[in-house]
């Protein structure tokens, strides 16, 4: 009756649901006790809305209010009703893009709901009043505003003592907007906007209990900040420019060298081929607690795998590094390496080779842009589990490697932008026609 998600790359326990019969009981449970508040929101008169999806009892004491947003709605209004003074939490669900589209306006006294725990709000175009009524709501532990607008950020939003968790993602603000994050002790999880063309400030100061901190850009952010953050454990999203690599270097010391920082995603863009990028590039990839890497932009060569991969590496791309010595004998001794993504000129050589056993836990592959590449040679016995295939833009490749028709856990395959060198590619199995990329075993193939 319990449904358990794991985490993807952690292997960690995400959350948990129940199951659809069990989720009817409750729910149909929840609204007969006034528990809990349903609402398909299909005009802006959300009082009318209220007064008759709870129940006739005497003294209703709603606690819980989920509102769905019907995209004719333009507007909401948090009406004071007595049935609604004992509101713990409120969620907004809305059916447009949270990343795109802020058009609904949310216009309410928040103020009035003390009570309030957890408000979740959902691309929303606030208002400064609004904003800064939030500030009033003191009990509040979990505030979301994921994909709002927020026309100004309120010293207000600070002052919530109690606070644990701040969502942000997607957020939009006006430009050169000084977003102060300060005094929140009691916030253990902070997801900033993650938007790469957000011209906008963070500075974080007396966050001393954060655990959690989601969507860190050093442009938007200073690396200083991050240090300070003394009980961090997780580290997501987050990406560092090649013109902060000093600080990083003292941040990865500090923090992800140790057994202080947890699961850590990181994303570092090189500007230079110099000898100092090759330096910070093995101390990151040391860091065992690293699961994730992206790294974009020119570096002299990959380190040896004796001397300081980390073993824990379950995601790496790599884009425009202009590695000239075949990557793979390097990244096929990975024992926990799941995705590879290798694109955009990452290697200007003309051969791959992946040799037998090597790749043992990879599961998907992407090949993007190695316009130099003519020659990929797969032995038998190279990447036992792999499910996804995608070969995208390499103009140059002469063959396709007959090594995977021994790969019997293929499913997926896909080839894009080789129709106009089709006559130079070699079938697997020795036929003609344009089914030469079948394996017998792959069940979707896309050639394009």
């Amino acid at each position: 009756m319990v449904q358990v998600e794991v985490e993807e790359y952690t292997q960690r326990i995400n959350y948990c649901r129940i199951h659809d019969l069990m989720l009817e009981l409750c729910l149909s449970k929840a609204k007969i006790n006034d528990f809990l508040g349903i609402i398909h929101l299909q005009s802006d008169d959300l009082a009318n809305c209220l007064t008759t999806t709870t129940s006739t009892t005497t003294a209703p004491k709603i606690r819980k209010l989920a509102i769905h947003l019907n995209r004719d709605v333009k507007r909401v209004v948090l009406p004071k009703l007595e049935i609604t003074k004992h509101l713990r939490s409120i969620l907004f669900y809305n059916s447009r893009s949270v990343k795109n589209v802020c058009s609904i306006e949310l216009n309410s006294h928040l103020k009035y709901f003390k009570l309030l725990r957890n408000l979740d709000l959902d691309a929303f175009k606030l208002d400064e009043k609004s904003v800064e009524s939030i500030g009033n709501l003191i009990s509040l532990r979990y505030l979301s505003f994921r994909g709002c607008f927020i026309p100004k950020w309120h010293s207000s939003i600070c002052k919530l003592k109690h606070l644990q968790t701040l969502d942000l993602q997607y957020c939009q603000f006006n430009l050169g907007e000084v977003i102060v994050i300060h005094g929140m002790e009691q916030l253990r999880h902070l997801y900033s906007p993650l938007n790469f063309y957000l011209n906008v400030k963070f500075k974080f100061d007396g966050l001393s209990n954060l655990e959690t901190l989601g969507g860190f850009d050093s442009r938007s952010c200073d690396v200083n900040d991050l240090c300070k953050l003394i009980n961090l454990r997780q580290l997501e999203n987050a990406t560092f420019w090649q013109m902060d690599n000093q600080d990083l270097v003292a941040f990865i010391y500090l923090r992800i060298g140790t057994d202080h920082l947890r699961p850590t995603s990181l994303s570092v863009r090189f500007c230079k081929k110099e000898e100092e990028e090759l330096t910070l590039l093995k101390q990151l990839l040391g860091c065992h607690h690293l699961y994730r890497l992206s790294i974009r932009g020119i570096i002299p060569e990959l380190p040896e795998y004796s001397r300081g991969f980390s073993p824990n590496l379950i995601e790496l791309l790599l884009m425009r590094c202009k590695l000239e010595e075949d990557p793979m004998p390097t990244l096929e001794r990975l024992p926990n390496l799941q995705y590879l993504y290798l694109g955009d000129c990452v290697f200007v050589g003309d051969k791959m080779v992946c040799s037998a056993n090597g790749f043992p836990q990879l599961k998907t592959l992407s090949l993007f842009a190695l316009r130099q590449l003519k020659e990929w040679e797969v032995e038998k016995g190279a990447m036992p589990n792999l499910s996804s295939l995608e070969i995208n833009y390499c103009r140059g490749l002469e063959m396709v490697p007959e090594g995977l028709r021994f790969i019997a856990t293929l499913q997926l395959f896909t080839i894009k932008g080789a129709r106009e060198n089709f006559n130079k590619l070699r079938r697997v199995n020795g036929e003609e026609g344009e089914d030469f990329y079948k394996v017998r075993h792959v069940s979707s193939l896309n050639i394009r």
